[in-house]
């Protein structure tokens, strides 16, 4: 009995044997028995009813996948097909006309590019931010927008001023709040803009203000840069609004950020941040 069980299974094989050819070969059946040949390198055995064979050999992640962050997505035939990975920044998303995943910029990130602590019970009377190169706004550079942002305590009357080093003129109009009483002013000064009047911060008084600068326009030979903030000060004291722009000059790149106050003090919990807003 056993003699008979090796000689069919040795029949079987050299049936089989019969149909093959190549090493990697697989045997399998239609009407009669048939070969499927070896696959390709890095390809993956599947199921085809559409092949004489009922089987194929297809794409597989080794054979799809090229670099480093690709993404393996089934394509509208159901076959196994190569996303691309995106740039620096970008996210995933679904088209909705075509239902295929892609990659897209995602929306504004922000970058902190400097944050500065001044110590408590220290006196400082400036500080500057100064970037390995200077941040161009306009003509496609790193960022489309700058916000800055600061608060604390001071500790005596001082005025809490910003210097945007690399404009050589520019002009800032504001908008004061005194104890309830508005009134406008203009500074036409080239050098600085008061996010805290001294107006308002006539005293030991706690303050906070924010700002943007955008691009406004740019030209072969004009560029400009426009910014508004809010500056405040503690215990009711007021408030101030403020907005201004680069008058046309060739290159409205910041070259350095300065923070300073008029008059020397003691500050108390004062941190200043920049961030740079990507599209």
């Amino acid at each position: 009995m056993t003699s008979k069980l090796i000689g069919f299974f040795q029949s079987i094989a050299n049936k089989a044997d019969s149909v093959l050819t190549t090493k990697g070969d697989l045997a399998t059946y239609s009407t009669t028995r048939i070969r499927e040949a070896v696959g390709t390198n890095n390809k993956t055995l599947m199921a085809d009813s559409a092949q004489a064979t009922g089987i194929k050999w297809g794409a597989s992640a080794t054979s799809t996948l090229t670099t480093a962050g690709d993404l393996l997505v089934a394509s509208g035939a159901n076959a196994l097909t190569r996303l691309a990975r995106g740039s620096d920044n970008q996210t995933l998303m679904m088209n909705g006309t075509s239902l295929n995943w892609e990659t897209v910029s995602a929306g504004s990130t922000w970058e902190l590019l400097d944050q500065h602590d001044v110590a408590n019970d220290a006196t400082e009377d400036d500080y500057t931010f100064t970037p390995a190169s200077a941040l161009d706004l306009i003509d496609s550079g790193d960022y489309n927008a700058l916000y800055v942002v600061g608060k604390g305590r001071s500790s005596a009357t001082c005025n809490m001023q910003i210097i945007l080093n690399g404009l050589s003129e520019f002009n800032t109009q504001y908008t004061l709040c005194t104890s309830g009483t508005i009134s406008g002013a203009t500074d036409l000064s080239a050098s600085e803009i008061d996010v805290v009047p001294i107006s308002l911060m006539n005293g030991a008084r706690p303050f906070s203000f924010g700002m943007w600068i955008v691009q406004k326009y740019a030209s072969a030979t004009h560029e400009n840069l426009s910014w508004w903030g809010f500056g405040d000060c503690g215990n009711n004291r007021g408030y101030c609004t403020f907005s201004g722009g680069s008058v046309n000059q060739s290159d409205a790149s910041i070259t350095s950020l300065k923070f300073q106050v008029s008059d020397s003090t003691t500050y108390t919990g004062v941190q200043f941040a920049i961030y740079g807003i990507k599209q």
